[in-house]
């Protein structure tokens, strides 16, 4: 009988049942909607240390995970946080995930998007992987993941109002119209977008999107603020903040920052330099044009004189959210 090598029955899953366990606290990368969350990830994950683990996870977080992330994204911190019974749901789905991906289903599944995409990698360091959770609805939850994972890292990204506003709107008119859904602002101050049908609520109360634009910017205020009072929580090793426009314009100091935070194996660092000096086309996935400043021309004059109403009306918020930012952002 001929033998199979052990690196060719690890990459085809053949060898003999190994205990799982998890090698390193999962990464979370949070930030507002449409602020450059999957561009980071897509690009972090190309680290053979760092595996995506699904996309957002909303099911998994909302049913395994004791934290809402579906139609209703409510606040979460570490007074709701059952450690013995979420800690362990979660570490067991990174686990399985983990195992899963080892397959050969899953090699050839990276290796078509590899092709496909010039994403992500084929094959990973499974002795020291880390599992990567990329999730916009964590933003009011930063205190909640902390207390599930305390030695896990998390990466907040921040982006431009007027910018973040302009995709956003996009997105949630294009989602209007495939769904009939619409965004709903909560009440309570801390949550952040609920999803309604549009029988569930009056579309001409001024606490949904479509048609009030001007809820956008203000959820943008809400949310960035709350994730900074909540970063007081957090020991500074065990987060990074980083700016939209940075990572575009300098992504290679951004991402050897970020490789440096995160601590990963020095046998790997051909692979941080590489993928921080590669200069990749950022590519939007509502507009075209240039992430920076397209936001000029994608809104209308009336939507800028709205969101200077609402930074006008709250003031002290946003000079408290661009302080903190330029002061803890990676520069």
């Amino acid at each position: 009988m001929i033998k199979t090598s052990p690196k060719l029955r690890k990459i085809l899953s053949t060898y003999g049942e190994l205990p799982p366990y998890l090698p390193h606290m999962p990464l979370f990368i949070t930030g507002c909607m449409r602020s450059g969350t999957t561009f980071l990830a897509d690009q972090l994950t190309s680290h053979p240390q760092l595996l995506k683990i699904g996309d957002e996870l909303n099911t998994v977080w909302t049913e395994m995970g004791g934290a809402n992330c579906l139609d209703k994204c409510e606040y979460k911190d570490e007074n709701s946080a059952d450690i013995s019974k979420y800690t362990y749901n979660l570490s067991h789905y990174f686990i399985n995930f983990i195992h899963d991906s080892k397959s050969l289903k899953r090699h050839l599944m990276r290796g078509k998007n590899r092709l496909e995409r010039k994403l992500g990698k084929i094959f990973y360091d499974w002795t020291d992987i880390i599992p990567v959770n990329k999730s916009t609805h964590l933003i009011n939850k930063t205190r909640y993941v902390n207390a599930l994972f305390p030695d896990s890292k998390i990466i907040i990204i921040i982006r431009d109002v007027y910018a973040q506003s302009s995709s956003l709107k996009v997105h949630f008119e294009k989602a209007f119209k495939k769904t009939g859904k619409r965004r709903y602002m909560p009440d309570r101050n801390k949550d952040c977008w609920h999803i309604l049908n549009s029988s569930d609520i009056n579309p001409l109360s001024f606490k949904t999107f479509p048609p009030h634009f001007e809820l956008i910017p203000k959820m943008w205020l809400r949310l960035n603020q709350q994730v900074f009072h909540d970063l007081e929580h957090l020991k500074p090793k065990q987060f990074k903040v980083i700016s939209y426009e940075d990572m575009v314009l300098d992504q290679e100091n951004i991402f050897l920052e970020l490789f440096d935070f995160l601590d990963l194996k020095k046998s790997h660092k051909k692979y941080e330099n590489n993928i921080s000096s590669r200069k990749i086309l950022y590519k939007n996935t509502t507009t075209s044009g240039n992430p920076i400043n397209k936001w000029q021309t994608h809104l209308t004059k009336e939507e800028k004189a709205q969101i200077e109403k609402v930074i006008g009306e709250n003031q002290e918020t946003y000079d408290f959210i661009r302080n903190k930012t330029e002061a803890m952002k990676i520069k």
